[in-house]
């Protein structure tokens, strides 16, 4: 069951905080000097629909060994798609030698309004997705929530004023991103369930983002679709999941279809749904085998 209210760790002791559930303190993104740890564990308290930006450095080393060492006809253009504060493309960034690296996520920023104590941030579109008071944080997402927990974020949530227009904005990309000396990274809103509209990349990772606990079958087959489709023949789409252990699958566009080229720990639990793709066809039914 949800908990939609946590304790804010900035206010409680650390022995309760170990115990109960917690959240990093956002506030702290308001603030000028913080450390990229401290940045990236601030970013990972936000939560959009039933979704954490929960993000670390070093999550897939395995991962970034294999692509270290894939052989590219020139440097590629890559794409990264939830990559959530951007911590893990630097982690990319520096194993693999790039032309161009865009770094999208669906959300980007919030916006910031206040009453007295009390901080509400809100998405691009004005929905208020994050309360934060000294010792509570409260996200509206309710469904199946313990009582009182849900009631109490229900009316928290009721009673948030709209998006001030005027408000600050915090950018929730981590300042590292942008000062990386290697190559041309562009920063960009990018939903994964619609069509990519940029330049085709020679390399796509999708990390902890696709998979059965985020999504259904139809929208990870909708969001392959895209995906694929912004594949040039030859190209490459790495999906990595990290729930119980480091998993991941390189996959290769040839003559029109996904093949397996690397897999790690066996690979990932969607591995059939992006071979039953055929490019500019979508999911092709599986053949039974018959003897």
């Amino acid at each position: 069951m949800r908990v939609p209210v946590k304790l804010n760790r900035a206010y409680w002791p650390r022995i309760v905080t170990r115990v109960l559930p917690s959240a990093a303190d956002p506030l702290v993104l308001l603030t000028e000097s913080l450390t990229p740890g401290d940045f990236t564990e601030a970013v990972s308290t936000f939560k959009f629909a039933t979704t954490f930006k929960t993000t670390q450095k070093a999550r897939f080393p395995r991962t970034l060994e294999r692509l270290a060492q894939l052989e590219f006809a020139r440097a590629p253009t890559i794409l990264d798609v939830g990559a959530s504060d951007g911590s893990t493309s630097l982690d990319v960034m520096d194993a693999v030698a790039f032309s161009r690296y865009f770094v999208t996520d669906k959300h980007l920023e919030v916006s910031v309004s206040r009453r007295g104590t009390t901080t509400y941030f809100h998405a691009p579109g004005g929905k208020c997705v994050l309360i934060s008071t000294p010792a509570w944080v409260l996200y509206d997402d309710t469904a199946g929530a313990w009582p009182p927990f849900g009631g109490i974020a229900r009316r928290a949530f009721a009673a948030a004023p709209e998006s001030d227009a005027g408000g600050q904005v915090v950018l929730l990309v981590n300042p590292s991103v942008k000062s990386h000396p290697r190559g041309d990274v562009r920063v960009e809103q990018y939903d994964i369930f619609e069509p990519w509209r940029g330049e085709k990349a020679d390399l796509i990772v999708a990390a902890n983002i696709l998979n059965r606990v985020y999504f259904t079958e139809e929208r990870l087959t909708l969001a392959l679709h895209n995906l694929i489709d912004a594949l040039p023949e030859h190209g490459r789409l790495v999906i990595v999941q990290n729930r119980g252990g480091e998993k991941a699958t390189v996959f290769r566009l040839v003559d029109g279809r996904m093949t397996s080229e690397h897999t790690i720990d066996g690979g990932t639990e969607i591995d059939a749904l992006v071979l039953a793709f055929t490019k500019n066809r979508g999911a092709q039914p599986q053949r039974t085998a018959t003897t």
